[in-house]
């Protein structure tokens, strides 16, 4: 049997399903950059996101992103304990504190089982602003807390 996400069979009638939207809270705060690192996006362009797994935010400035691709440029945002599950789907704007940081381009399970990787698009002045905030600033300046609210926004 084939896989439909790799063989593209599915590609062609991708369509953006109704989701709830998934909830989860910051527990650590990484902050590292790289930009050789190569993640695989995998095909599937949706991923199960039960109560309390583990997810890590991973943002890019890298333009044309699809299953299947790899990214290099990739700033390690942190981790986060999901506390409302449900399906992440690329295209979902992400938001911490209420705040748009991106959207979802893909997925990486190279770390997977112990996280999932979810990619985030973001413009380079995100990834440069919250990186000069872990570089200089005090815990108790961050740009982000631990706890802080990190959501994956419902499509209707």
């Amino acid at each position: 049997m084939s896989e439909p996400y790799k063989d593209k069979q599915i590609m062609d009638h991708w369509k953006i399903v109704p989701t709830k939207k998934v909830v989860g809270h910051l527990i650590a705060l990484t902050g590292l950059r790289l930009t050789n690192r190569v993640t695989w996006i995998i095909h599937p362009r949706t991923r199960a996101c039960p109560k309390y797994c583990i997810i890590e935010l991973t943002v890019t400035d890298e333009t044309d992103i699809q299953p299947g691709t790899k990214v290099s440029s990739v700033v390690y945002l942190g981790f986060a304990e999901i506390t409302v599950g449900g399906l992440v789907v690329t295209g979902q704007t992400v938001t911490i504190q209420g705040v748009p940081i991106g959207k979802v381009v893909g997925f990486s399970e190279i770390h997977y089982p112990n996280h999932l990787n979810i990619i985030v698009s973001a413009n380079e002045a995100f990834a440069s602003d919250y990186l000069l905030s872990i570089e200089n600033a005090s815990n108790a300046n961050l740009r982000y807390k631990l706890d802080d609210q990190v959501v994956f926004e419902a499509f209707s």
